[in-house]
């Protein structure tokens, strides 16, 4: 395979470098890139590549481009944190409501330093439908914000988004 620590290493740089700004590129279009600096991917030399970058903590899974699948800087990424069970989570306002049933935990959903619900996805060839079930009523604002965070995240797939937005019944008893 004649992949040594330095030809790793030199790789790294570059695939760095081709991402660097928010690229999102194909295998095809690094494979290119890296061709073009030198390298030599006879076989499956650009898996190899490509798969100790990953493992290096450099690149991870981009946006979709049509059906192909695209690498990003790990770095730019944007990471999310999520609760496990986000009602033991102190809302300010002390609207949290708890729940444990009808709605799987996916991910939570942050408004204005709190948080105020979790969200899931479910995708098609289609759509992506973004569902939100929140402890309170949203404002406008806040509204719009989920609405371009679904949008964001719908565009990242590579389909256009839907949205549902629902309230989390408080617990009685």
């Amino acid at each position: 395979m004649d992949l040594d620590a330095a030809t790793l290493e030199k790789s790294l740089k570059t695939v760095e470098r081709a991402l660097r700004g928010g690229n999102h590129l194909m295998r095809k279009e690094l494979k290119a890139v890296l061709e073009k600096s030198g390298f030599d991917l006879e076989g499956n030399r650009v898996s190899f590549i490509m798969m100790n970058a990953e493992l290096c903590g450099l690149v991870c899974s981009g946006p979709r481009r049509g059906k192909q699948h695209t690498y990003g800087l790990l770095e730019e990424r944007r990471i999310r944190v999520a609760y496990k069970d986000s009602r033991h989570v102190i809302d300010a306002a002390g609207t949290a409501r708890a729940h444990d049933e009808g709605f799987p935990f996916t991910g939570g959903v942050v408004l204005d330093s709190q948080v105020v619900g979790t969200w899931r996805s479910t995708t098609t060839k289609n759509e992506a439908l973004i569902r939100f079930a929140l402890y309170a009523r949203p404002n406008e604002a806040q509204t719009r914000a989920l609405h371009a965070a679904a949008s964001e995240y719908a565009r990242f797939l590579d389909l256009p988004a839907a949205v549902e937005i629902s309230l989390v019944p408080a617990k009685t008893g």
